[in-house]
């Protein structure tokens, strides 16, 4: 059984984590004032008109009423440089764990690689994905997409407003106060979201070297029940390439994940 560490993102994120969930909550704040506007109006005129209409088919109509991938696409705006910042952090951080020297041209490499990355998650965090020749398409499988969990709350709640028979304005502050635009939910997205950038430039330090054709997942020391995080512990050593038993990469492994992976050398792998 995979012992639990103090691991480097779990400390990379508490540094940063408080400060970025701040300034997500303050957007979600503005969000859900928006949000609760519009549909409690449009819920008042609807339900009035929809004696023919099903409960799924009316709440599908108000969903399509609002932009959520747009909501989704404000979270994103405010996090993507504290995003890009940290994976540059990590790239270093992996770029010393296997000793090597920082030149110009590799920190130009990872300046490019880290923005590919925020480019790249931004569009999973509205549902989307990035092609190879730049262009954006839906992605249904897309990793925690926050657009994806706002609209199931938001289904939730109309669901029950329409099955209930809420008032408007009881719809509105329910909005308002559901979990979608929680406090702790800004903090699972800033924490989660700095434990993924960051992970992902370590790797994206170690694959610059050359040397590193394995990496061992590390179980944090804040994990306290028994999950994917452990198989992947348990499982050693995997390719560089290759996935945890998770099928997952790296971590994090689900949100509010702080496991982490060290690399693995060559010379490693003859000791062994």
């Amino acid at each position: 059984m995979a012992k639990h560490v103090k691991t480097k993102v779990a400390a990379a994120v508490t540094k940063r984590q408080d400060d970025l969930a701040k300034k997500i909550k303050a957007t979600f704040d503005e969000q859900a004032k928006s949000i609760s506007k519009k549909l409690s109006r449009l819920f008042k005129q609807k339900v009035k008109k929809a004696a023919k209409q099903s409960t799924e088919e009316l709440v599908k109509d108000l969903l399509d009423s609002i932009d959520v991938e747009a909501f989704g696409a404000d979270v994103v705006d405010e996090i993507t440089a504290e995003l890009k910042d940290i994976y540059e952090a990590g790239s270093k951080v992996g770029l010393d764990q296997v000793k090597m020297e920082v030149s110009d041209e590799i920190t130009n490499q990872l300046d490019e690689e880290a923005q590919a990355y925020v480019i790249k998650r931004g569009a999973e965090l509205v549902g989307k994905k990035v092609l190879a020749d730049g262009s954006i398409v839906d992605n249904p499988s897309a990793t925690w997409s926050i657009s994806e969990t706002l609209r199931g709350d938001l289904r939730n709640v109309l669901t029950d407003g329409v099955e209930q028979g809420w008032s408007a304005s009881h719809l509105g502050d329910v909005i308002e106060s559901s979990g979608a635009f929680s406090e702790s939910r800004a903090l699972t997205i800033a924490r989660t979201e700095l434990a993924m950038a960051h992970v992902a430039g370590n790797v994206a330090g170690w694959k610059q070297s050359g040397q590193v054709t394995g990496k061992i997942s590390l179980l944090g020391d804040l994990h306290d029940l028994d999950d994917e995080c452990d198989d992947n512990a348990d499982a050693g050593v995997v390719g560089i390439d290759e996935d945890f038993p998770s099928g997952d990469d790296f971590p994090p492994y689900h949100p509010n994940c702080v496991c982490d992976v060290e690399p693995v050398m060559d010379e490693d792998d003859e000791e062994d």
